[in-house]
């Protein structure tokens, strides 16, 4: 189950495939906006309303909601920490030194280790208590760690994007050592090709590194930066 959440709410997307680890989105399903929610609605009534189409979307394909259920975060108020460094008591003292501090009405959420990190989220409090009526027990993960997921490819030098129809998710490696991993607001393929740039020159890789792209509009997005960095390409 793919359940992507945001600072401006949550998208549900077509489920995981059979034996696969991580999310291989397809089409989405429906979204909901808050706190603002449309039509007079409240919180509750538009987050029961899409978990139950998208219930009924599973259910047509002969399929029911897994009893382990797992969201991906789509937001830059995220900080990914080294799991042996990792403390949760300290977990606001981490967001606070990368400048993501308290805000009213959110609260911070600890992933479990995925590739020997941990990511700190500041996600909407309301919400989520929200979707723990409707949906039970849950674990978050970021977008980020997908990418950790899928991890570099044999060469070591590699690039891997994820892009969110908001952000753009870079993680990469040199050697087969991770060197970064953010999260960048875009709102154009030249966005994240101004990125790569960066990425490349200071992280330190030739034009010979993998460029592995997936996610919203992917084959736009590789047409776009296949004119500079020729190594992009779907993965």
């Amino acid at each position: 189950m793919s359940i992507r959440l945001s600072a401006d709410g949550l998208s549900f997307w077509t489920g995981l495939q059979p034996g696969k680890a991580a999310p291989q989105e397809v089409e989405e399903i429906s979204r909901v906006d808050y706190p603002l929610c449309t039509g007079g609605r409240s919180l509750e009534e538009s987050i029961r309303e899409a978990v139950s189409e998208y219930t009924g979307i599973l259910a047509a394909h002969g399929r029911e909601l897994p009893g382990k259920k797992k969201f991906f975060a789509n937001t830059v108020d995220a900080v990914l920490v080294p799991e042996e460094l990792f403390e949760e008591d300290d977990a606001g003292r981490y967001m606070a030194l990368h400048g993501y501090g308290p805000i009213k009405g959110t609260y911070i959420v600890c992933s479990k280790p995925i590739r020997g990190t941990v990511a700190l989220m500041r996600l909407p409090k309301k919400a989520m208590e929200v979707l723990g009526k409707q949906l039970g027990k849950f674990s978050v993960a970021h977008l980020l760690q997908y990418n950790l997921l899928l991890g570099p490819e044999d060469s070591g030098d590699t690039i891997r994007i994820y892009l969110s129809p908001t952000l753009c998710h870079i993680t990469a490696w040199k050697s087969g050592d991770l060197k970064l991993a953010e999260a960048y607001p875009y709102s154009s393929v030249a966005d994240v090709g101004y990125f790569l740039a960066c990425i490349t020159e200071n992280v330190g890789l030739d034009g010979k590194c993998r460029i592995l792209l997936r996610g919203h509009n992917a084959d736009e997005a590789i047409q776009g930066l296949s004119r500079t960095f020729r190594s992009c390409i779907c993965g």
